[in-house]
């Protein structure tokens, strides 16, 4: 486990490591994929809000979905109900995210999936609340970079079951570190935002749940 200077009450970031996702990856993998492409279907043509373009709406692809953009209008595990490995997942990364904000009050994770196709790579962004992570399902040689306006703080290179959680202002893109492991599958992670009974305002989206 690695962590930075203090900022804001939390440290900088930290990692954990997800056993489950090694022990359980192809099974993991397998209903990510399957929740992808069922969610997708499902929000075809729904709103996706963007600075750069008002009227962007999400399509579907039956053959390559992706979800990522739809993040606001569910949540991974709300989709999972019965799902044993699911299940667990979800425990696995309550404990890691209530030890990096601690226990002492109320939070609501935003969780989604992400099935990108190997060259499509997350550009340069941050996010607007104030606690972002993944984890690494399937990360086809990749590594995570993050900076401080343009300037490189440091990066994580993505390995399965490798848990990050930091504050959501940090900017950050996806990098690949060299051919994939498997050409013809998506990049495979899982996301997620978390807010707290302190942080300002209220969230009107879709996908929060109690943590």
């Amino acid at each position: 486990m690695e962590a930075t200077k203090e900022r804001s009450n939390l440290i900088e970031y930290k990692m954990y490591d997800i056993e489950l996702c090694r022990t359980k990856q192809i099974e993991l993998c397998n209903t990510l994929c399957e929740i992808s492409g069922r969610v997708s279907e499902k929000l075809d043509n729904v709103h996706i809000p963007s600075q750069k373009d008002p009227e962007l709406r999400h399509e579907h692809n039956a053959e390559r979905p992706n979800v990522s953009w739809c993040y606001g209008y569910y949540n991974i595990f709300g989709c999972t109900a019965g799902n044993t490995v699911m299940y667990d997942l979800y425990c696995q990364m309550r404990a890691a995210i209530r030890d990096y904000i601690g226990n002492n009050s109320r939070a609501w994770m935003q969780c989604w999936v992400n099935t990108h196709s190997v060259d499509d790579l997350m550009a340069y962004h941050n996010h607007s609340y104030p606690i972002h992570g993944y984890v690494s399902i399937y990360p086809q040689n990749t590594s995570t970079v993050f900076y401080k306006g343009k300037e490189e703080t440091h990066r994580i290179q993505n390995e399965v079951g490798k848990l990050y959680i930091g504050q959501g202002k940090t900017p950050h893109e996806v990098i690949s570190d060299g051919p994939p492991d498997e050409p013809d599958a998506p990049r495979i992670t899982v996301a997620f935002n978390v807010i707290t009974e302190n942080d300002n305002g209220t969230d009107l989206s879709l996908s929060f749940i109690p943590i």
